[in-house]
């Protein structure tokens, strides 16, 4: 995606105040308190009423913002809140924690991402004065981190801005083609989908600077692609991928 940006990181395991709701239609607030916030990483997934029970009491929606509860149950699911106070469970697959067997992954600058440790990639470094692209691929999954030194961060995110806009005003998928502004402590970031590819790919990514660096030339980003005809769990995992990468922004 990176390259079409240059031309135009589930757990989040950080201490985080929530807002909750359609996530789509209102940006996301993150800030430090004593909770653990993670998203929802799949549409229409429900929420039962007890670890081990086949009652629904709603449904939630890719992006949407959760407090986490609890450790994983014998059932594979983790309690959560919302912030109207509502609890429930939510089978941990569609959760964006970061199972405990993963591996840690370290990028430049301090930034990383968690993969699964069975998971070998192969890797290849893109360099010049202005762009460094890092590029994590394996058979079914890649990640790819780009340091882009040849704009702004809000310039860079208007940009992407007017694409996904474009791509929208095309015809395509409104639920594959949005962006999403979240706001923590210490750096601006946003989340994008798109299906803005040449080669017919949907990518995912998010894009972040520092507090205070925004009028620096110099952003981040790290995204994954993947075909639509992707299976639900390679989806699911591609997705747990991408969202650890926000551990590293604390």
């Amino acid at each position: 995606m990176m390259k079409f940006k240059s031309s135009i990181l589930y757990l989040l395991s950080i201490i985080l105040i929530v807002s909750c709701g359609n996530n789509r239609d209102g940006n996301i607030e993150m800030k430090n308190s004593s909770t653990e916030l993670m998203f929802i990483i799949y549409d229409n997934v429900k929420i039962y009423r007890d670890s081990d029970s086949l009652q629904e009491i709603l449904t939630l929606n890719h992006f949407d913002s959760v407090i986490v509860l609890s450790e994983i149950s014998e059932n594979n699911r983790i309690n959560i809140q919302l912030s109207n106070g509502a609890k429930g469970w939510v089978d941990e697959r569609f959760l964006s924690n970061i199972p405990k067997d993963w591996k840690k992954i370290i990028l430049k600058d301090n930034y990383c991402f968690y993969s699964d440790e069975n998971i070998e990639y192969s890797f290849n470094l893109t360099e010049d004065k202005r762009v460094l692209d890092y590029q994590f691929i394996e058979s079914r999954y890649n990640v790819n981190f780009q340091i882009n030194n040849t704009r702004k961060y809000f310039d860079a995110l208007n940009s992407i801005i007017y694409l996904v806009t474009g791509e929208v005003e095309s015809g395509s998928d409104k639920n594959l083609n949005w962006i999403k502004k979240i706001d923590n402590n210490k750096y601006y970031i946003n989340y994008v989908i798109t299906t803005f590819d040449p080669q017919g790919n949907i990518t995912e990514s998010f894009d972040f600077c520092k507090k205070g660096e925004e009028d620096n030339q110099k952003y981040y980003s790290i995204w994954t692609s993947y075909h639509p005809s992707i299976s639900l769990d390679e989806l699911l995992i591609q997705r747990k991928i991408l969202f650890s990468a926000l551990r590293s922004l604390k």
